[in-house]
């Protein structure tokens, strides 16, 4: 099943690279996917420290338990509550001098199960600390969907919103570490349509950032949230995805409103001793698409997520002669600008979304060359 093992040695009591610092156990490896023995007792250690993202994270207390994530659980980093109720994922206790304000699940092992999500959403950023391992079998997601609360994280404080839209121009798409794409302009009427704001230096660990509504109040999608999996081995298996990618725009209702902007793609931070990623393994932090403006009668429809890493959401679609929503930013690819309305009065798309982060240490040449990892890792 796993067509590329990504494999580096922890070398020395402390494995360093690039920032990410990582106790480790002399000498150890990891052989395909040979699990925890392989790792000749490696263990996290008492912080991880990775210094390109002023992270600086301590935990109080050892490590909990293997865990296992069997059923699908969403989580709220505000407060480590879960939905369904389940005792054992809650939010490390970390010393005052931690930074981030993060909530950190930190357990010997942390396993979520194939065909099981565990997702979170709220103002923190989502930390899995794994002491020996930890295996996404499933689907780790902090993405931001349309209709639903943003992804932990998200936004990102320090976010640019651009000019926003007047006149029935489409709404702008969020910018993180590329630019969104801008509205569409409304029919007959230039330089309507939102401008995106600048993208942002990838430096701390926070979410993306969000659309701009169209005019007329179409919504704009929310960024992506923000997570960090620290640990000696992290596994990704076949059916394994991790998801931080921006909601789409709402479409403009009739009346002629416009497209609301999507969000951008959030961040997806690794420190890992040794990465092993199966065939269908995908992580990805994507802009998503833009919602459809509208005309006079006819109803613009909503964008859609991001689903996988070769996707910038899709629908959008155009009421009548309004403008169409546009897709977000991946890998190598920019977020296109929202088009403009085809008629007098009729108005204009929503822009896609900028792309998210996607930070990896040790930064592996597999991993940088990897069309399932998107953006492309720095």
């Amino acid at each position: 099943m796993i067509a590329r093992a990504l494999v580096v040695a922890l070398a020395g009591c402390t494995f360093t690279h690039g920032g990410a610092a990582i106790d480790g156990a002399p000498g150890a490896s990891v052989d395909g996917r040979s699990g925890d023995d392989a790792l000749g007792g490696a263990t996290l250690g008492t912080c991880v420290t990775i210094a390109d993202l002023g992270v600086n994270l301590c935990p109080m207390d050892p490590p909990g338990p293997a865990l296992e994530i069997a059923t699908t659980t969403a989580v709220k980093t505000d407060d480590g509550s879960t939905m369904p109720p389940d005792s054992a994922i809650k939010c490390a206790m970390l010393t005052k001098a931690s930074a981030p304000n993060v909530c950190a699940i930190y357990a010997q092992s942390i396993t979520i199960d194939a065909g099981v999500t565990l997702s979170a959403s709220g103002g923190k950023p989502l930390v899995l600390l794994g002491d020996t391992s930890i295996d996404i079998e499933g689907t780790l997601d902090v993405a931001s969907h349309l209709g639903a609360p943003p992804g932990a994280g998200s936004p990102h404080p320090m976010c640019s919103p651009g000019k926003n839209p007047s006149g029935g121009g489409g709404g702008q798409g969020g910018s993180y570490a590329t630019a969104g794409g801008n509205g569409g302009d409304a029919g007959a009427t230039a330089m309507t349509g939102g401008t995106a704001g600048s993208a942002l230096a990838a430096d701390s660990l926070a979410g993306g950032c969000p659309g701009a509504p169209g005019d007329g109040a179409a919504m704009g999608g929310a960024g992506g949230g923000a997570v960090l999996l620290a640990t000696p081995l992290l596994l990704v298996g076949d059916a394994g995805q991790i998801d931080a990618s921006g909601a789409a725009g709402r479409g403009g209702t009739s009346g002629a409103r416009a497209g609301g902007g999507a969000g951008s793609g959030g961040m997806i931070a690794v420190a890992a001793g040794a990465i092993t990623l199966a065939a269908g393994a995908q992580l990805y932090a994507n802009g998503s698409h833009g919602g459809g403006g509208a005309s006079a009668t006819t109803t613009g429809s909503d964008g859609s997520d991001p689903a996988g890493a070769v996707s910038g959401g899709g629908a959008g679609a155009a009421g009548g002669t309004g403008g169409s929503g546009s897709a977000g930013a991946l890998r190598g690819t920019p977020a296109v600008d929202g088009a403009a309305g085809v008629t007098a009065g009729a108005s204009g798309g929503g822009g896609g979304g900028g792309a998210g982060v996607v930070y990896i240490r040790p930064a592996i040449g597999v991993v940088a060359g990897d069309s399932n990892v998107s953006p492309a890792p720095i």
